[in-house]
């Protein structure tokens, strides 16, 4: 049964989990007082941690995927040029190392790809002016060469791949 008035919960989203009442914030010891942490919420004015009575979950790498509609460009974009390693061909999809625990992968699809234009694949490296000059050696169009970005606390440059997936290759000046 949904609380309401003052007791109803800020988060249109949070349900029980079933085991405990983690998510059900009110009257619970689910929250306490915090003076110092980071993430703090705020409920009723007043600085909050909210701390989970469930394990948190391990996942054992991350892969992205992207549509192709030529997987063979796509192999020579992201192995011959930024030199990843095909971690598996399973013929309609090519997955590629990015680090121990993370990958890109490329499916085959037909038809036109719906590229968003606020999705960016991102490479992460301290050699971004090697892999710049890497793509200008291959006469890859790129949006120019790698800037300073005094915002984001970055230098980076963007360029696309075969199939229009805007690439940016990026330095991070402070590490995460």
């Amino acid at each position: 049964m949904a609380r309401k008035g003052r007791d109803a919960h800020p988060n249109p989203y949070a349900r029980k989990c079933g085991q405990s009442e983690c998510c059900d914030l009110w009257g619970s010891n689910s929250l306490r007082d915090l003076t110092t942490t980071n993430n703090p919420i705020l409920l009723n004015g007043t600085k909050r941690l909210l701390v989970m009575t469930e394990p948190m979950i391990n996942y054992d790498a991350f892969i992205g995927f992207y549509g192709s509609t030529n997987l063979k460009r796509t192999r020579e974009f992201y192995e011959g040029l930024l030199l990843l390693t095909l971690a598996r061909n399973q013929k309609r999809c090519l997955i590629f190392r990015i680090t121990d625990k993370a990958f890109i992968g490329f499916c085959l699809r037909e038809g036109p790809l719906v590229n968003s234009s606020s999705s960016i694949i991102t490479f992460v490296t301290q050699d971004v002016d090697i892999v710049y000059q890497r793509m200008r050696k291959q006469n890859i169009q790129c949006e120019g060469k790698p800037v300073l970005n005094k915002f984001f606390g970055i230098y980076h440059f963007f360029t696309s791949d075969p199939d229009g997936n805007r690439v940016e290759v990026q330095q991070f000046l402070e590490p995460l």
